[in-house]
């Protein structure tokens, strides 16, 4: 097998959300007033054979990975990151992302994108070069969708650190096989 949706250094696992365990999130991924499907149609992925169609069903929905059941974001702590994910929105500036992080004291840092996305167009939604807190308890990166009701298709995710990663977690058809 060839995967070439596979990036150094991206800390993100599944990230062209391709594996899809339960039909109704993909793997490693929960919902917040939001609905997800799996879309395999041509035109409507950007690399890999699919993408995630994140639909709200309340103002603000979002897909999200957590500390809390990927503890390994929590490696972020104290460093320099990038957030990137291609987005295509039903409704024009409809899709955003979001880094947010909790330290052992409470405090919450919210680090979120201003990236204009047209209609019809897949955008790299950028969070560059973020400096995230020390003393992290809880790592949380979304993807939204503003409109209740609408939907934004998200393929192509990275969050890209400096610190070398020395595991990733491999695709699902990879995980019955062997390197070589």
């Amino acid at each position: 097998l060839d995967d070439i949706t596979l990036i150094t250094n991206n800390v993100l696992p599944n990230a062209h959300f391709e594996d899809w365990t339960h039909t109704s999130f993909p793997d490693f991924y929960s919902l917040t007033n939001a609905t997800s499907a799996a879309i395999a149609t041509a035109g409507n992925y950007w690399g890999g054979v699919s993408a995630c169609k994140v639909t709200a069903s309340a103002a603000n929905g979002y897909l999200y990975i957590s500390s809390n059941t990927f503890p390994r974001l929590l490696d972020l702590n104290d460093s320099t990151v990038s957030f990137k994910v291609r987005a295509l929105p039903e409704v024009a500036s409809d899709a955003w992302i979001k880094i947010y992080t909790k330290q052992a004291d409470g405090t919450a840092q919210t680090l979120t994108s201003t990236t204009t996305n047209p209609i019809g167009e897949f955008t790299q939604l950028v969070l560059e070069d973020q400096e995230l807190n020390d003393n992290l308890v809880e790592v949380e990166i979304r993807f939204g969708v503003t409109t209740n009701a609408k939907y934004v298709i998200f393929d192509d995710a990275r969050l890209e650190s400096p610190t070398t990663i020395h595991e990733y977690v491999l695709p699902k058809e990879f995980r019955l096989g062997h390197l070589s």
